[in-house]
């Protein structure tokens, strides 16, 4: 291994980096091009589902089964329309502190929000998760913290290697933290 130090990964175009008094704060935009097409999915989803409860109100069905046979697919319609919006307008803020890692997501309402005392955090590392379907496979990379009681807290999931290691080494620069390899961490 080399004495010399690594050099830092670039700040992705999608990430915005701002120094505050007690530490930092990464944004980072969800948005990404395959947004668009899922836009157009959307539209034809729910321009179908509408045609069909129109068509289903005009002309009663014996025991309104015309009303109740499509529910699952109202589902379906309204979380990926909501996922797709989630796309185009959140984006996620990552605060660090000498006290605090803060994790938000928003303006639309989304899981996976976290807070954690930044004295807990011994390591922040990158996990590639893969995975397969009938339609093809898709990768996410997660990103996690090992406490000083080695457990494992996950921070947050993105779309980007970039954006995770972008992200995993600005939050050990600000808490001071040397970077080690954990089991399972992706390569640098």
């Amino acid at each position: 291994m080399s004495d010399e130090p690594a050099i830092r990964a670039p700040m992705p175009e999608n990430v915005t980096l701002e120094q505050e008094a007690d530490g930092l704060r990464l944004t980072y935009r969800w948005f990404s091009p395959k947004y668009l097409v899922f836009v157009l999915f959307c539209i034809a989803w729910d321009a179908f589902l509408v045609f069909w409860y129109r068509t289903a109100l005009a002309h009663p069905s014996p025991g309104d089964i015309a009303l109740w046979f499509p529910i699952a697919h109202v589902g379906v319609g309204l979380g990926l329309s909501y996922w797709t919006l989630a796309g185009f307008v959140n984006r996620t803020t990552v605060r660090v502190s000498s006290s605090q890692l803060t994790i938000r997501h928003g303006p639309l309402p989304w899981l996976g929000g976290r807070s954690l005392p930044a004295s807990e955090v011994a390591q922040v590392y990158r996990e590639e998760i893969t995975r397969s379907s009938r339609r093809g496979t898709s990768t996410t990379y997660r990103l996690s913290a090992v406490t000083r009681d080695d457990r494992k807290r996950r921070l947050l999931t993105c779309d980007s290697a970039d954006v995770a290691l972008y992200v995993e080494q600005e939050v050990e620069r600000c808490l001071g933290i040397a970077d080690r390899r954990v089991a399972g961490e992706m390569p640098k």
